[in-house]
Order: C-alpha cells, then structure tokens, then sequence
C-alpha cells in the first residue's frame, strides 16, 4: 500500500499548490509556510501519519490529478472510473520506483533523467512524439516501449515536450520537484531539458529566456565586448568618445548629438544567427554575471551590433536597459532578420516584441533619431538622467526636420479632402488592400530596374510586411517616390502617365492606406537623391478641417538609399489569426509568377516570427483514361490559347492529382498578376465545371491569362463584358476533345489511396465520434438491456485472439461495463495491414480484465477502393463495424453456435469480388 512517506510525498507532488492547499485543510494539516509546496507536502504527510486515511485524500481529487499522481509513482495512468485510479494508487508499493523500470526495457542507467522525464508523460503524448520523430515502436499501447524507443532514437527531449501546453509543463515540473514558476514554456520546458540532461546550449527561449548558470560560461565575453565597442567607436566616428574601456561591460562614453554632449553607459553585444530559424537573429547578454546598472547623470544603453551585411550595412540595435537593471543571469532577446535588413536599407526601423518592449533598429547615420526616440520615450522612469535631455530636446526643436534642400514644404492632396474618408467604405478584402501597396513597389522597381542595378541593387525586390496589434507597415527597397510625383501619387483619383503597369487608376495607396487605417504615413526616398521625404495623414482631421495641403518632412540621407516606407496607424482592420494566415496564403498566390521568376521577395512579420512567402504549384494527375485502365498514363494538362475580338486567353488546365474544391478552379492573370481566383476563390464558369458538387469542380485546375481586358478598380475582378460566355464555350471544347477529353477524365476518373498515403490525422475524428457514441449513456443502456451477464453455453467456434499492435494508425481504448459491474477494455483501432482481413474482432485479458479489439483495416482492398478517398465515410463504417463485432459478443454469451460465420463470410466476400471498383456508365457527362 502506498503507505510511505516518500511514496506519498511524491504522489502529492503532483499536484498544484492550490489543491494541496485544499488538500491540508481538509485534514486539519497546518503547513509552516503556506507559499511553500514542500512544506504544504510535508505537513500533509505528518498529519497522515496520525490518520492514515489515504484514500479519503484521494476521494477528493479529481480523476486528471489521480492520473498525474500515478505517473508520479509509476502506477498505470490509463482508465476513466476514478475508483480504478484510487485503487492502483492505494495498492502501489511503499518504495515503489517513481517511474517503470529501466533496465526491464533495456534503458541503460546513465540516462535515468531522460528515462524519468519520458515516463511521466502521457502514452498519448509520447504517440505524439514517436509519430512526429518517425520512429518505429514495438507496441505503441505499451508506456516504456514508446519511451525506449524514443530513447534508443535520440529524440531530444525539447523535441518532445515543445507540443505540450504550459500547464502541462508545470505540472512535470511539480512532479520532478523543480521550480515550476515562468510567464513562459520555454524556461520550464529548459528545466525539464536540464532534468533530463539534454544540451541546452543551442537552446534559446521564444522571446526572452533566463537560461540556468551552468548554462552560463562564455570564454570569449571579454573578446565580443571589447570588439563590439570598439566597432561601435569606428562606426559612429567623431559622434561618439569612449572614456572608459573596462575589462568588463560597460564601457563609459559620450555621444555628440546636435551638438550637446550624452554621457552613457554602453553595454554592447553583437548579433548573429539563432539556429531556429533562418529569418531570426538573437543578442545574447554578458556571461560575466556583471548587471546593468542606472548611474545618476548617464543614459544606460543595451545595444546589440549586426554586421553581417559589411560594415557599410552595421546597423544597431537598442533594447531597454531599464527593464533589466540588475539581472547577471543570461538571457536571449530575439528579432526578425526583417527589421535589421530594413534599418540597413532605409536607416531606421521599428520593432514591437511579443512581450510589449519597442525595438529600435538603426544605421549610424541615423543616430539624432534614435536619441530623440530615446529622449521621448524617457525609459529611465523617475530618475533625473541628467542636463543633457533638455540640451537635446531644446536642440532637436530648433534643427529638425532640416528645411528641404529642394525647396519643398508642403504637398497639395486635392480635388477633395473627403474622398479620403470614403475609401474606408471601399469592399476590399485585406489581401486585395494589401497588394495594392505590392502593386506600387513591383511597378516602381520594374520602371526603375536600370537606375536601381547602377544603385548597387539586385533581383529580387523585398517587401516586407510588418504586423502589429495596432499597425501594420509595409517596407519596398524600390525606386521610391520622387518629388516630382508627389503631387500624383498623394492626390486621389490621378492616374499615372503610363497606365500599362501594375498601377493604373491612381487610388491604390490612397485608398488601401485610408481602408486599413485612421492614421497613415509615407517616409519614402527616391533612387538618385540623396534626401528622405515624409509626410503624415490623420485622416479623420483632414475630413473635420477640410485639409487639402500637407507638409513634407525632408532629411539628408545616405546617395545610395532608395525605398518607401508606409506606416499605418490606428487600425481600422487588424490582421490576426486565421485572417493573417489567408492573407499570407493569397498574396503568395496573387504573386506566384513574379516570386518563381525571382522578380519579387515576400516577407511577413508578425509576433516576432518572419515568414517568406512561398506558393506550391499544383500537383497534377498522371495517370490512365479510365475507360481504359490498363492504358499508357497520361498527364493530365493541356495548354490553351484563345482569342475573340482582339482579346486572348492563354495558359494551361489539368487535372489535379487529388481532388480538392478550395485548390480546383481558374487562376486569373493580368500583367503577371492574380486578379481573380485566388486560394478558395477560384473561378469556375459553368460550362467547364458544371454544378458545385461535380468531380470536375474539385479536379479542374488551372491558370489563364488575359490581354485586352479591364479589371475592377480594386483589381479582384476582370470585366469580361460579353465576351465570358464565348470564351468558356471555346475554352470546353479544347479540354474535351477526343484524343484529350481532360473534362471527361476529370469527371470519371476515381482515385484510389494506398494507407500510407493517408494523412497522419485520417479517421482520428471518425473514431472520436464513434468512441463517444459507444461512451454515451444511451449505448450504455442498450448494452445493459441486451448482452446477458453470463454465457448461455459454449461456441465451438471460438473468438480469435488479440492482434499484435505494429499496425495500428489510429486507435481509442473505453472501458464498459459489459458483464453487469465487471469491467472490460473495449479497443477500436484503425490498422495499416496489407495481410490482414478488413475486420477483425479479438478478445483476451490483459491484467485480469477482459480486452475486446475491434479492427478496420485501411489497406485492405475493400478500403482503398472505397474509403479512403472520402474520410467521411469512414465514420459511418466504423459505427457498423463496431456494431457488428459487439453483436457477435453478444450472440457467442448467449449460446449461438458458430456466432463468427457473419463475419468470417464478410471478409471472404470482400476479399473475392465485393472490393472492386465501381461499374462506371461510361455515358457523355455533357
């Protein structure tokens, strides 16, 4: 009985300091220190050891906590009835090993704490993980196997507990006695890795991670300290003097800016890669365990130094010092490689990190900007930092911005200030909006390529797309806007010169900027010039004052800068969750030709993460006609070319290899770009694809091109006039001719799937629905109503024998009540067995109790023709299934001789002509 003190105390572990609370008060326990676990633990112990009623403690519980209990003591886990878990508890050893034997499994013991960490995990969770490692398990029902298997494979242990959700971690802490308090995973899921003995020193935390002192030792601090401050030094050149170059950071300078004096403290590291993730960079702090301090007088700077464009491209990175006075322990800040490459490309950049911190990316050239953002944000909260931010504010009011060299201050935006505000009301989808802005810097880079290539550019143009919780930003490294354009490009409704582009009407900006935000602004400098203009929008004021000028902010910059920058503010429509994710998806569609050429580049930021934008092609059918089976294969795509009036269609159809409605359809192109059929919105005229539910609707892909033609003004539509009939009628009769009838294989043609062609997650809803319907209270009732509690006699023809697990995809395991109160496991699998029957029931006991098996299998004949190309009808066949093999139970106990013949002439049916495919008509699906 779990009797002893350590077996119970490391029961209780498992549990959240809340419940243990709970836990001592309802035995009168009085801990020394109620904010302490342990000591919750050991008066909880003490108090039992005066009344040993341990299952009244457990009583209490709830049946996720007995699980988590018994995984703390090695007792089995599985089961729903909370007296079975309180039982397995109440008979486990007083010294029970607190995990499964090692040795029993062939686990040596110098990874006891790999072995302890896996053990406590759930078999589900470690399924997870072998499937997702792809390694290969003896039986997956059994818990030490899928842990020695993981073991015997090297899966790191990060690797498997990364899926798991933070409560989840905490509670591995608690039971592992480790300290389980974090905002984050990352650092318990460090604990656990440290437990476990992984190597943590590639290891780095989602956005700022304190790693454990032993991970902490970096014999070349002193180097990279003293290195980057003395890059700095040569960066800044005369802006900045060092004073004090110590051993250790930081290093005592000045900056000059508009010429006032800044004293600072520097704590300078470089930049480099992470190792996670290609598109991300990391600064790592000193290792010397020497903290950031706040001295009276100096502004504390933590700067980070990124040189891997050259020095010509440095750029710096400023974090907040002041959020993290005093910490010695290392730490990791992270940042997209989008926010570095954009300071390199346009001086200066913004960043906001998932946890709230702002920060700022810039060139040394840009240093006056980033102290007057430093200046104002005031980071050093109360403390006087001393005369020099008044000498800088003073100073910056009386030199910035510079007047513009060329003479320019104000633009004017007629004809009227209020079509600004009527764009909000435009029918955009944000995609749409968006490529507007894409539109403007593919058509600016494309008219500027010479210029641009004698700049020092090269293919492709980067865009990047910036996304916050209140603004959105989009960067191009195109030929920018001149100030002879300004008057075109910041006036609605004046369409450009040359309307053969991307940019025809003169409302794209505009109209895209004002639907997606209030507040909007264009920093922007133009190929050849060296000066950065911007100039800012509030279009809610510009309505109430009847602006119809706006000034213009102009900067000397750098000869070789060429870029715009919109920023909008103040949202009106804010890209979040699966909206961000369809905007991804359909720009990487809208501009799939110009990213395969390598003409455009791309890049979305959000939460921290970057992602370049990459757009699969379609896989196509190769495969027979299927009026001749047994013919050549044929792949499945023709090429089109069509013309009316003057005006073409040309590209190509197929068939895809696996019919799928949202990736069938018509993709447009006009210019090289999608107008109308993106992702899940394709077009589909009714002569090609018939009706919504056809075979040819969810098969017929393809791509056309077309000249001659208008678009709508928020280019998502062609204005085919009436001319779009004639050209489906054109189009039908090349897809469907008689030595390529493609539109008659797309509807005939029936693919079969192979099991290991299935997708990890076919049918695991199928058998969650039917395992609920066989766990709900009506089943319950009809199974007490109509199976005897005792066998009426003895069947012959006995049950076969449970099936090894090797082959199982997917399985559930339920506990009924099928024998009056004796329990019994009822296993429902989904198998991958080419050997095997299509169903199979199997009985046996498995630690006295009795385990009844129900099998489908996926590769049987019957399966591939029939099923699994339509994961619906896996469901209702299960059900059956199900219902079949219970009935034969239920026949075998009452004394029906040979109860196995149904099923036996089943499988034998389908195996000898039941499976094949089905009789097509053959008929004209005209």
């Amino acid at each position: 009985m779990l009797g002893g003190d350590d077996a119970r105390a490391r029961a209780l572990g498992a549990l959240d300091i809340g419940r243990l609370r709970d836990v001592a008060r309802g035995i009168g326990a009085v801990p020394d220190d109620r904010r302490s676990r342990s000591s919750i633990v050991d008066a909880i112990v003490r108090s039992m050891r005066a009344a040993p009623d341990f299952r009244g403690v457990l009583e209490r519980l709830g049946r996720d906590e007995l699980k988590s209990m018994c995984r703390a003591v090695g007792a089995a886990d599985d089961g729903r009835e909370k007296a079975v878990l309180v039982e397995r508890l109440l008979a486990a050893p007083t010294e029970s090993s607190p995990s499964l034997d090692a040795a029993a499994f062939g686990v040596p013991g110098e990874v006891d704490g790999r072995w302890r960490v896996l053990t406590l995990l759930k078999r589900s969770e470690l399924q997870e993980a072998a499937e997702r490692a792809g390694v290969r398990v003896a039986d997956r029902r059994v818990t030490g196997q899928l842990a020695a298997a993981l073991l015997e494979a090297s899966v790191p242990t990060l690797t498997v507990l990364e899926p798991l959700p933070r409560a989840r971690l905490k509670e591995l802490c608690r039971t592992l006695g480790l300290d389980e308090t974090a905002r984050d995973k990352a650092s318990l899921i460090a604990r656990l890795a440290d437990y476990a003995g992984d190597d943590l020193s590639e290891y780095d935390a989602e956005d700022e991670e304190e790693l454990p002192p032993a991970a902490a030792s970096d014999p070349h601090i002193e180097g990279d300290e003293r290195v980057g401050i003395q890059q700095l030094a040569e960066l800044f050149g005369g802006a900045l003097k060092i004073e004090v170059l110590g051993r250790m950071w930081p290093a005592q300078a000045h900056f000059i800016v508009h010429g006032a004096e800044v004293p600072v403290d520097l704590y300078v590291r470089p930049i480099g890669p992470t190792g996670r993730h290609e598109l991300e960079r990391r600064f790592q702090n000193s290792g010397s365990g020497e903290p950031i301090q706040a001295r009276k007088g100096r502004a504390s700077l933590l700067l980070g130094l990124w040189t891997e464009r050259g020095r010509n491209e440095a750029v710096v990175v400023a974090f907040d010092a002041y959020c993290r006075l005093g910490k010695t322990t290392r730490f990791s800040l992270f940042m997209p490689l989008s926010l570095l490459e954009e300071a390199a490309d346009t001086g200066y950049a913004v960043h906001v990190s998932t946890s709230g911190e702002t920060i700022r990316a810039f060139r040394p050239d840009a240093l006056a900007k980033y102290v007057e953002a430093f200046v104002s944000d005031a980071a050093w909260g109360e403390d006087d930092p001393g005369e020099w931010v008044r000498q800088v504010a003073e100073r910056r009011i009386g030199s910035l911005p510079p007047p513009a060299k060329d003479g320019s201050g104000d633009i004017e935006i007629r004809p009227r200030s209020g079509m600004f505000a009527a764009f909000a009301r435009l029918n955009y989808k944000p995609w749409f909006a968006l490529a507007e802005l894409v539109d403007n810097a593919v058509q600016s880079y494309i008219a500027n390529r010479d210029r641009l290539l004698l700049a020092g550019a090269s293919d492709p143009l980067t865009v990047d797309i910036h996304v916050d919780d209140d603004e959105l930003s989009v960067t191009d490294r195109a030929g920018g806007i001149a100030l002879p354009d300004f008057p075109r490009a910041f006036s609605p409704a004046m369409p450009p010169n040359d309307r053969s582009g991307l940019s025809e009407f003169g409302l794209g900006m505009k109209a895209a900027a004002c639907w997606f935000a209030k507040e909007w602004s264009v920093r922007t400098s133009p190929v050849g010039e060296k000066v950065e203009r911007t100039i800012f929008f509030d279009v809610p004021r510009i309505t109430r004052e009847g602006l119809d000028r706006l000034p213009i902010e102009a900067r000397e910059t750098r000869d070789d800068d060429h870029f715009t920058v919109i920023t909008m503010r103040n949202l009106r429509v804010r890209l979040r969750g699966a909206t961000l994710a369809k905007v991804k998806e359909h720009l990487a569609s809208i501009y799939r030709l110009l990213i395969a050429d390598g003409t455009l580049r791309i890049r979305v930021t959000s939460a921290g993460k970057s992602q370049e934008l990459k757009y699969e092609p379609p896989k196509l059918l190769t495969a027979p006609f299927f009026k001749t089976p047994s013919g050549r294969a044929i792949h499945w795509r023709r090429e089109i070319n069509i013309e009316v009036d003057g005006r073409t269609v040309t590209g190509w159809v197929g068939i895809l290899e696996h019919g799928r409605y949202s990736h069938a359809g018509f993709s447009v192109f006009r210019r090289r770009r999608l107008i109308e059929g993106s992702i899940g919105e394709a077009y589909r005229p009714r002569a090609i694809f018939g009706a919504h539910n056809t075979f040819a609707s969810q098969r017929i892909v393809g791509e056309l091109h077309v000249e001659g033609f208008d678009v709508t003004h928020t280019k998502d539509g062609i204005q085919w006039g009436d001319y779009e009939e004639d050209i489906a009628y054109e189009l039908r009769i090349q897809l469907n001719t008689e030595e390529f009838p493609l539109i008659e294989q797309a509807n005939g043609y029936r693919a079969k799937k192979e099991a290991e062609q299935l997708p990890s997650s076919f049918g695991q809803k199928a058998i969650d629905s039917t395992a609920a319907a066989i766990e709900s209270d009506d089943f319950k009732a009809a199974v007490r109503e109509s199976l005897p509690t005792q066998s009426r006699g003895l069947d012959e023809d006995a049950p076969s024998a449970l099936r090894p697990a090797e082959a199982v995809f997917h399985e559930r395991v339920m506990t009924l009540r099928l024998n009056g109160d004796e329990p019994c496991d009822l296993r429902l699998e989904l198998v991958r067995d080419k050997a095997s029957e299509w169903l199979v029931c199997g009985t046996g006991v498995i630690e006295n109790r009795e385990v009844f098996q129900v099998r489908l299998n996926l590769d049987h004949e019957f399966s591939v023709e029939h099923i699994n190309n339509n994961e619906r009808a896996v469901e209702p066949i299960l059900r059956l299934a199900a219902a079949m093999a219970l009935a034969e139970r239920q026949a075998r106990r009452e004394g029906v001789k040979n109860a196995g013949a149904v099923l036996r002439g089943t499988n034998e049916l389908l195996r000898r002509g039941l499976s094949s495919a089905p009789i097509e008509s053959g008929g004209d699906d005209s």
